[in-house]
């Protein structure tokens, strides 16, 4: 296995724990990345950085740059752990160009496009009879229109599927709206930009006292489930919509979990997924039952949580690749556990939704008491020194920042710099 090197591609949270999990099995990585400032690069588990083109800028570039890696590490091959979807697509696609060099521990780029499409997924959901979120694909303003009068609002509006273009006009992957006047007119203005620009907009399932959980597992070439691990969103930033802060793992033979656990086995099963994944559901206190959200096709952010309490899925999806016997617990070993990221968790509840998020804050005393143990730092450890360090000085620093341009009300289009730039010229 030696002469596999693991291939990871990000540069936060999610590509650190993938690089930590084969650390501490006693194999150093390749860390990928588009050449952004972050703390992963610090890691003493890494071989070296690789900077290459961004993918999202042009997708040949990136592959002709991993080409290039691919040949430099010969006779060695890489094992490619991507962290992002626009990564994982690229490389499902190019792959008939890159197998020569690296092993690709993941479905073929059909499968993938298919899982993908928000819209054909539910659909497929739909047909193997899991709960899905009722929805409309929406290609026109049109379109947007009469989903509001169907589901009034809250309504929930996100990207289909994965497309830089799209993400830039509509302003982020995912929104929810409280008023009709805020969503027709960002519907107006995207559409206005991309006249033939697609979203998907959803009924908004109302948060209940059920915590959203999450299925991760990875599954053979026929699609069977290798594991289960089951965690709960405890917080995300911004609320309702964003990246974890805060999750739970969960014992999975809670019979609570047992429907989710089933849907998850069918979805793998009929799509013949093969890999790491994440399937996201939210509870919808008014039909009492679990809805599907969406599938991840790879690693998740916070994936050493998975590790703490047992299950190193990277590790463990490496070995079956490479055609080793796979030793992981069906089950985690622990059954309780959490994870936070450092700094950002904390300023996020008890001071940063002061000002946009007041239902979401938290005292620290009340934030303090929400950490179960054993607890994580998302993978962050003092046993590799440099990134933990630099990991918290970033987060602090962005704290800082965050909270300057909350105490001035500076909008989203305007940077830090330039607020600051006019506050001197009309001095």
């Amino acid at each position: 296995m030696n002469n596999v090197i693991p291939i990871v591609i990000g540069s936060y949270y999610n590509a650190y724990s993938v690089v930590r999990c084969f650390g501490e099995k006693g194999i150093k990585s390749i860390l990928i990345t588009h050449g952004e400032k972050n703390f992963v690069t610090k890691s003493k588990y890494l071989i070296k950085t690789v900077i290459t083109r961004d993918v999202n800028k042009n997708e040949n570039d990136f592959i002709e740059d991993l080409l290039i890696l691919g040949k430099s590490i010969e006779p060695s091959k890489g094992m490619f752990f991507p962290t992002h979807d626009e990564q994982l697509l690229a490389i499902a696609k190019n792959k008939s160009k890159l197998e020569k060099y690296y092993e690709i521990p993941f479905s073929d780029y059909d499968t993938l496009n298919k899982i993908m499409d928000k819209d054909f997924f539910s659909e497929e959901c739909k047909k193997l009879g899991i709960p899905t979120i009722r929805d409309y694909k929406v290609n026109s303003f049109e379109d947007a229109r009469k989903a509001l009068e169907d589901f009034g609002t809250p309504i929930l509006v996100k990207v289909n599927q994965w497309d830089l273009k799209i993400i830039e006009a509509f302003g982020s992957k995912i929104a929810v709206f409280n008023n009709n006047d805020d969503y027709l007119n960002s519907m107006k203005h995207f559409f206005s930009v991309i006249p033939d620009g697609e979203l998907l907009v959803q009924e908004y399932i109302e948060d209940s006292d059920q915590l959203m959980p999450n299925v991760n597992s990875f599954t053979d070439r026929d699609g069977n489930l290798q594991c289960v691990f089951v965690s709960e969103k405890a917080r995300q930033y911004p609320p309702q919509k964003g990246t974890s802060t805060a999750t739970y793992a969960m014992n999975p033979e809670d019979s609570k979990y047992t429907n989710i656990i089933g849907y998850s086995k069918k979805i793998c099963k009929a799509f013949k997924f093969y890999g790491l994944f994440g399937i996201e559901y939210k509870y919808d206190p008014k039909d009492k039952l679990y809805k599907i959200i969406e599938m991840n096709c790879r690693s998740e952010f916070p994936n050493y949580l998975q590790t703490l309490v047992g299950q190193n899925m990277a590790y463990e999806i490496y070995k079956y690749h490479l055609g080793q016997t796979v030793t992981v617990p069906f089950y985690p070993a622990i059954k309780s556990a959490s994870c936070i990221v450092p700094v950002l968790d904390k300023f996020y509840v008890t001071k940063s939704n002061k000002y946009d998020y007041p239902d979401f804050v938290m005292t620290k005393k009340e934030w303090k008491k929400s950490i179960i143990r054993p607890f994580t730092l998302y993978g962050l450890t003092k046993k590799d020194i440099k990134p933990f360090i630099f990991a918290y000085y970033f987060s602090f620093i962005n704290s800082l920042v965050k909270l300057f341009r909350l105490k001035h009300n500076i909008p989203e289009n305007m940077t830090t710099k330039e607020y600051i730039k006019n506050k001197f010229k009309h001095r």
